[in-house]
């Protein structure tokens, strides 16, 4: 769906105060239509609203126990993961759940403190090697609902 097509279904509601109800439903519609389509075709640009930092500017780093961790509530699309090893930052390279695997079996390619692997699987991220702790997540969040 285009920008053009969910601005014309979003227009048809525009009279707040005949229809406030249906207006909430279709701008909320027109919003998560818009927001779907820019991470199908990872347009980052428009996603910058609702890129978060876990981690960075007064907010908590997530928390891994045993090289796993919940996703955050508002989780939607990954963008990067780094922790800091002795004040420097080391990236998290982030794998689909077969390379990950593969890595967690071979003893030449085995994740380290310097190169370090992540998987998010369900509601949940396994990090090897299993004793970092603190991690700092950039994620893309929800939208929340627009109420008028």
């Amino acid at each position: 769906m285009t920008l053009d097509e969910i601005g014309y279904v979003v227009s048809q509601y525009t009279n707040v105060l005949d229809h406030p109800e249906e207006f909430n439903t279709r701008m909320n519609w027109g919003q998560n239509q818009l927001f779907y389509e820019c991470i199908k075709n990872k347009n980052f640009e428009l996603l910058e609203p609702f890129k978060y930092v876990r981690g960075e500017n007064g907010t908590k780093p997530l928390t891994f126990v045993n090289g796993n961790c919940l996703l955050p509530s508002d989780y939607v699309y990954a963008r990067g993961m780094y922790y800091l090893l002795d004040s420097k930052p080391i990236r998290v390279n982030m794998l689909n759940v077969n390379d990950y695997e593969n890595f967690m079996v071979s003893p030449l390619e085995y994740p380290t403190k310097e190169y370090p692997i992540a998987n998010i699987i369900s509601d949940r991220i396994r990090l090897l090697p299993k004793d970092i702790r603190f991690v700092v997540f950039t994620y893309i969040k929800k939208p929340t609902e627009i109420f008028y």
